[in-house]
C-alpha cells in the first residue's frame, strides 16, 4: 500500500569490503520507494543485496500509511524470497582485469610485418591492441584471446623499434592499465662487399675481406664461390670477416658470395656480393734449344723462349755456365733483357763450358733448361818467336 515518507531514508547495501549506501530519491505517497546507489571503486559483488533485515533506516522523519500507522522497516533476510538479491540479479564489479601482459613473438627482432602476439589478463572479456602510445586515441575492442595472429605493423613502425600497446576490459567495462612490448623490426637484407689488398696478378694465396652492412651469422667457407681456387676458413664476427683463397692453377681466379648465404638478427638473408677477379701466375717454363758458338774468351749463346710464360710476360733471362760438366753452376751477370741471345764473356779459352737458361716473370724464375752441348772458347795463336834461318843452294831453311 501507499506510504508517505516525511523526510529521508537510506538502504545499506552489501558491496564487498566496503558497504554502500543507497539514498531515497522518490516514491513518497506510492507503494514503491526508489533509492539511488552510485557504484564506487572497491564495490564488488556477484549478486547485489542489502546487508541485513534492518538495512532500511530512516535518516529522519517518518514512514507511515494513509492511516498514520508507522511502516514496518524490517526486510526479508538477504537472499530470501522478496529480497533484493532474490528479485534481481545485479552484479557489481569495479575491479579491472589484472596481470595484463602483451608479448610480441619472434625474439628481439623480426623481419615480419605481420606480428604474432601473446596476451593475458585475469578477468578480461575484451582486449584492444593499438600502436598509439600509452593506448591513446579510440580503441578497437575485440573479444579477449590469449593469442593474436598477423597483427599488421604500420609503415611508420617498420625498420625501427616497433612498439605495440594493449588494454583489457571485463564484462562490467572495467579497463586494465595499458601494457606494451617492443621489438626491432628489420626487413632490409644485409648487403655484402668483398675486397682484397692482394696485388693482381697474384702468385700465392689471396686474402679477402667480407664486409656486411650489419652483423650477421651463418657465414662459412662453403658459402663462398671460387672459380679456379679454394676458399679457406672464415674468421671474424659481427659484420666483418676474412678468408684466404688458394688458386688451383694458372689463370683467372673469380671470387664472389651468392645471395641468401648469411642472415641478420631479424632473419633477413644477405644480398649477393660484388665479384673479385684475379690472375694467378706462375714462373715460366724452361727455355729450349740452348746452343753456343765459341769465340775468344766468350760464347755467343742463343735459345728458344718457353712456350708457356706462366701467365705473365717474360721480363729477363737467367744464364748459368759450368766448367766441370755440370757439377757446379756459375751465374752470368748481364743487363736485364728479354732477348733470346746473349754473349757470355769472361770465359777461359780452351776450357769446355756447358750453359743453361731460365726465364723470369713477375712470379719469379722458372726452371732451367737442359744444358747445352759443350762449347770451348778459343783465340787466334800469337806470333812465333826465336825464328832462325840457314842459307842453302837456292833456298833458306827456317
Amino acid at each position: 500500500k501507499a506510504l508517505t515518507l516525511s523526510n529521508s531514508a537510506q538502504l545499506v547495501l552489501e558491496t564487498g569490503a566496503v558497504d554502500a549506501i543507497a539514498t531515497y530519491v522518490s516514491g513518497s505517497g506510492t507503494p514503491t520507494l526508489t533509492f539511488n546507489y552510485t557504484v564506487a571503486a572497491g564495490h564488488d559483488t556477484h549478486k547485489l543485496d542489502y546487508t541485513a533485515p534492518n538495512a532500511l533506516t530512516l535518516v529522519s522523519g517518518s514512514l507511515r500509511d494513509i492511516a498514520s500507522n508507522n511502516a514496518n522497516l524490517a526486510l526479508p533476510n538477504p537472499g530470501a524470497t522478496n529480497s533484493l538479491g532474490a528479485n534481481k540479479l545485479i552484479a557489481i564489479d569495479t575491479t579491472a582485469p589484472t596481470m595484463g601482459s602483451l608479448t610480441i613473438q619472434g625474439g628481439d627482432s623480426t623481419a615480419l610485418s605481420l606480428l604474432d602476439l601473446a596476451l593475458y589478463a585475469e578477468g578480461a572479456t575484451e582486449m584492444a591492441i593499438t600502436e598509439s602510445a600509452n593506448c591513446g586515441g579510440t580503441l578497437a575492442w575485440e573479444s579477449y584471446s590469449t593469442t593474436k595472429s598477423a597483427f599488421p605493423l604500420s609503415l611508420s613502425q617498420r625498420n625501427t623499434t616497433a612498439t605495440l600497446y594493449a588494454k583489457f576490459r571485463d564484462q562490467a567495462g572495467n579497463e586494465s592499465a595499458c601494457v606494451s612490448d617492443s621489438i626491432i623490426h628489420d626487413n632490409v637484407a644485409p648487403s655484402l662487399s668483398i675486397s682484397s689488398t692482394t696485388s693482381n696478378p697474384v702468385t700465392s694465396t689471396i686474402s679477402v675481406t667480407a664486409s656486411f652492412s650489419e652483423p650477421i651469422t651463418g657465414f662459412e667457407a662453403s658459402d663462398i664461390s671460387v672459380s679456379n681456387g679454394t676458399a679457406g676458413t672464415v674468421s671474424g664476427t659481427g659484420s666483418s670477416y676474412t678468408f684466404p683463397v688458394t688458386p688451383t692453377a694458372q689463370g683467372a681466379v673469380v671470387i664472389s658470395v651468392a645471395a641468401d648465404k648469411a642472415q641478420d638478427a631479424a632473419g633477413n638473408l644477405n644480398l649477393a656480393s660484388n665479384t673479385l677477379n684475379f690472375t694467378f701466375i706462375v714462373p715460366p717454363a724452361a727455355p729450349t734449344e740452348v746452343q753456343g758458338t765459341a769465340g775468344a774468351a766468350q760464347v755467343a749463346l742463343s735459345w728458344t723462349a718457353p712456350s708457356d710464360t706462366g701467365g705473365s710476360a717474360i721480363t729477363d733471362y737467367a744464364i748459368e755456365y759450368s766448367s766441370n760438366g755440370g757439377g757446379t753452376w756459375v751465374p752470368f751477370t748481364d743487363l736485364v733483357s728479354t732477348s733470346t741471345s746473349a754473349a757470355v764473356t769472361g770465359l777461359a779459352n780452351g776450357t769446355e763450358y756447358l750453359f743453361r737458361v731460365a726465364a723470369i716473370n713477375a712470379a719469379g724464375t722458372g726452371a732451367f733448361s737442359s744444358p747445352s752441348l759443350g762449347v770451348t772458347p778459343y783465340t787466334t795463336p800469337g806470333p812465333p818467336t826465336s825464328v832462325t834461318a840457314t842459307a842453302w843452294d837456292g833456298e833458306v831453311a827456317l
